[in-house]
């Protein structure tokens, strides 16, 4: 490098200086008055029904890092500010009437929203959040939490959220499910986290849907009789590997649809046929119907093994009955 060169480099590095400019660093952008006019949408009649007021507002992909000014807008009912770099929620404290809400893609370390009476859809996904203990909603179904930093989904309780559907906690690094305790929940994804065991599952009663594909699942404890809506799971994407681990799935009364894809479990040539003979009303694995002959097979299977089983079991009585009886009589000659 000439001496002209490294001249003009040092002359850079005082411009930066003397500018504050670092790199990576950015630079405070303020929701203004033209960007908030820009962003409204959909003219509604307000809470009174005497006037009229804009309800919805996108101001997505602005580079904001405050929005302010949007407490005015306090007719407000959706609101999309996702892929900006906002790190505080607290202006839409002032929006009583809030329905929806995206702010996926921020820079938000907490979740400070206040308890919004009509808030019912809300994506809050990849921002650095590693926690929701103080997250009360009373109408929300509907929460996305992928691609944070939330350990512990047990923070998540029935108390903050009680009408809670839908849950989506991707790709969080998720280890374990054993607090969780959501019995509205319907439809839960738990995709991508590393996750060993779903001991807990079994507290989360009303659940349809589950997604688990993408963890280090090899244990499927956890699961219970009473989980009577459960029909759907997806289990692809993980180390499961005996058909006894699939077998436990057996205590769900109306399990329809079930995939294993990519488990070392699915590569045993009887894991069609052993499941079917687990899980009898099991309509389709791995995305293939099950065909009438393959049910009757499995129907054949299944009775011939609860006969065989019984029969070992009135064996067992026998043998004890006559072990009972032959120490009746040593103690009666004694």
């Amino acid at each position: 490098m000439s001496d002209d060169e490294r001249d003009e480099d040092l002359d850079l590095d005082d411009a930066e200086n003397e500018t504050g400019d670092t790199p990576g660093k950015i630079e405070d952008k303020l929701l203004d008055a033209e960007t908030l006019a820009g962003g409204l949408s959909v003219l509604s009649r307000s809470g009174n029904g005497l006037e009229h007021s804009f309800v919805r507002l996108d101001v997505a992909k602005q580079e904001l890092t405050d929005i302010s000014a949007v407490s005015k807008c306090i007719h407000l009912r959706y609101i999309n500010a996702a892929d900006n770099h906002l790190t505080d929620l607290s202006p839409l404290n002032s929006i009583p009437d809030l329905c929806s809400l995206d702010v996926s893609g921020n820079k938000l370390e907490e979740l400070a929203l206040e308890p919004r009476p009509y808030l019912q859809i809300a994506d809050v996904s990849a921002n650095s959040l590693s926690n929701c203990s103080t997250f009360e909603q009373p109408m929300l179904q509907k929460l996305n939490l992928s691609g944070n930093q939330i350990s512990d989904p047990g923070d998540l309780k029935q108390s903050l959220l009680p009408v809670l559907s839908e849950l989506e906690l991707k790709n969080n690094g998720i280890m374990s499910i054993d607090t969780i305790s959501l019995p509205s929940l319907t439809i839960l994804h738990l995709d991508g986290n590393n996750l060993e065991r779903l001991v807990g599952i079994g507290a989360l009663v009303s659940l349809v849907r589950l997604s688990c594909k993408g963890n280090q699942i090899k244990s499927l404890d956890g699961f219970t009789s009473e989980q009577r809506k459960l029909s759907h799971i997806d289990c692809s994407e993980n180390a499961v590997a005996s058909l006894l681990e699939v077998a436990k799935l057996g205590v769900l009364p109306n399990l329809k649809t079930l995939t294993f894809i990519e488990n070392a479990v699915a590569e045993d040539p009887e894991y069609r046929a052993e499941t079917l003979i687990s899980i009898g009303q099991l309509e389709q694995l791995d995305g293939e119907p099950f065909e009438e002959e393959e049910r009757g097979e499995a129907s054949t299977k299944r009775e011939q093994r609860a006969a065989e089983a019984k029969e070992r079991e009135a064996q067992a009585r026998r043998d004890a009955g006559l072990t009972e009886d032959i120490a009746a009589e040593e103690s009666n000659n004694a």
